[in-house]
């Protein structure tokens, strides 16, 4: 697929970014500002070769195939992320792609999508990532709202021939960007009222190597699994770790 993603400073954009580059997807990083864009690109290269140099250390001499079969990264998933990451303007990196990923704090998502809706080709799907988390003393808790979740309150600003998946919202940052290994019993929820554009982003998410999508339902059930990552980051909190994730046994 070619994938816009819309906040890539932070490391749940670049991790995303990053994990689907390696499964050959195409990659257009977006920032308000090209050089900045430019930027995180070159940083995001620099960390794969960083990597690579990491795991040749570690298997000197060895086959790729042996590094696979010990369950991390191979050379080739690397070399691919590196061709398939682009750095561009916001406006640009929506345009002519076959979804768009949000992963802007939840605070300047309304304004960001009013922003770049124009640019966006009919039947492009949004893919928002985002999280309404607000911090309680030490716990976190998700905000409320009318439409009953909060990528129900960012659909309602959204025309009905862009469909609107909430996606990837309880996976760990810390765990997309430690792309040495792959991402072994991690799931992620995966909800929207559109059947067909649900089906499209459960296929992506799998994609990703021992990643598995769950297919929960219509929009509005991402209002659980918005208060499930409230709960990741605060297990993450109490017991100083940054690598919480969900398996769900089926």
């Amino acid at each position: 697929m070619k994938i816009g993603l819309i906040g890539g400073t932070g490391n749940q954009g670049q991790g995303l970014a990053l994990r689907l580059a390696m499964v050959g997807h195409e990659i257009k990083i977006g920032s308000r500002n090209l050089e900045k864009a430019q930027k995180i690109v070159d940083e995001l290269n620099t960390h794969i070769d960083n990597v690579a140099s990491s795991l040749e250390l570690l298997f000197p001499g060895k086959k790729m195939d042996w590094v696979e079969k010990k369950e991390f990264t191979t050379a080739d998933e690397l070399e691919q992320a590196k061709k398939n990451l682009v750095g561009m303007q916001n406006e640009d990196a929506v345009k002519d792609v076959d979804a768009v990923l949000l992963t802007v704090p939840f605070q300047y998502a309304k304004d960001t999508l009013e922003q770049l809706l124009p640019n966006m080709n009919p039947g492009t799907i949004l893919v928002d990532v985002t999280v309404p988390l607000k911090k309680v003393g030490r716990t976190f808790v998700c905000e409320t709202f009318p439409e009953g979740s909060g990528s129900k309150h960012l659909a309602a600003t959204v025309p009905e021939n862009i469909p609107v998946v909430a996606a990837f919202k309880t996976i760990s940052a810390h765990r997309l960007m430690h792309i040495e290994q792959p991402l072994e019993g991690v799931d992620v929820f995966i909800a929207s009222d559109d059947n067909e554009a649900l089906t499209k982003i459960v296929e992506l998410a799998n994609s990703i190597r021992h990643l598995r999508g769950i297919e929960v339902g219509a929009l509005l059930c991402s209002a659980s699994f918005e208060l499930m990552t409230a709960v990741l980051i605060t297990i993450n909190i109490r017991h100083k770790t940054k690598q919480t994730s969900f398996r769900v046994t089926i």
